[in-house]
């Protein structure tokens, strides 16, 4: 049961870097299938090798770092390539390797104040916590405001609302494997596709980009292959309609 919840609460990560990634021109199905193999062994290596129960996965500040400083446009990025961008990240992992092996990077760790820890853990997590917030429709981009609300009638909005609210009454008495249930619940919510009205999205062959494959715009910088089949349930932002 642990290790399920673990994997519902952390399986953003296979949608969202490769999201992301796509950006500076990376595969999204090679950067998918690289990061589930990452995330995979280095778990099993953190449980067979240290024998500690703890799901390791790519993280989100590295993945905005890659895009936006390392191939970012100058004067605000380096502007490298992705290539150049991952050679400098292979060179920064077996730095890092040789700071593990020699000591010195346990000691630098130790050296920053616990603030400032717990502030680096408090805002991955009210970052993460904002994505799942798009992603279940109950925020929106406002030009003004930068967000809103979202539509409290949309399906998609209601069952976050739900699954959320779930989540909170059964961590409130303290129930085992609480996340379990109300992820599962939200995980099924393309089915409200059948009764919403909501229809098949495609898009047509002319407004694909050459540059970047076969690929649409979904939610928080995320790009699904047209030819999967995917439910429409944001049809007031794609436009909706059959082949």
């Amino acid at each position: 049961m642990g290790g399920a919840t673990t994997f519902l609460a952390m399986s953003y990560i296979i949608f969202v870097q490769p999201g992301l990634l796509s950006k500076v021109g990376m595969d999204f199905r090679a950067v998918m299938y690289a990061t589930c193999l990452s995330a995979a062994i280095a778990t099993l290596l953190m449980g067979l090798l240290a024998n500690y129960p703890v799901a390791l996965a790519p993280g989100m500040g590295e993945n905005f770092f890659f895009v936006y400083t390392l191939c970012g446009v100058a004067p605000l990025g380096f502007g490298l390539s992705w290539q150049q961008a991952l050679a400098a990240v292979l060179l920064a992992g077996l730095f890092f390797v040789l700071l593990t092996l020699s000591g010195i990077l346990t000691k630098l760790v130790d050296s920053i104040p616990a603030s400032l820890k717990i502030g680096i853990a408090a805002g991955i997590g009210l970052f993460i916590t904002f994505i799942g917030l798009e992603y279940g429709n109950l925020v929106v981009s406002n030009p003004a405001s930068l967000v809103q609300l979202g539509d409290l009638r949309h399906p998609v909005t209601l069952v976050s609302l739900l699954g959320l609210l779930l989540m909170i009454v059964l961590l409130a008495y303290r129930v085992r494997g609480a996340l379990l249930p109300a992820s599962w619940r939200q995980l099924r919510s393309p089915r409200l596709s059948d009764w919403s009205g909501t229809k098949e999205c495609f898009l047509p062959t002319s407004a694909l980009d050459p540059r970047s494959g076969p690929w649409i715009s979904a939610g928080f910088s995320e790009r699904i292959p047209c030819e999967w089949p995917q439910r429409c349930l944001s049809c007031s932002i794609w436009d909706c309609s059959t082949p």
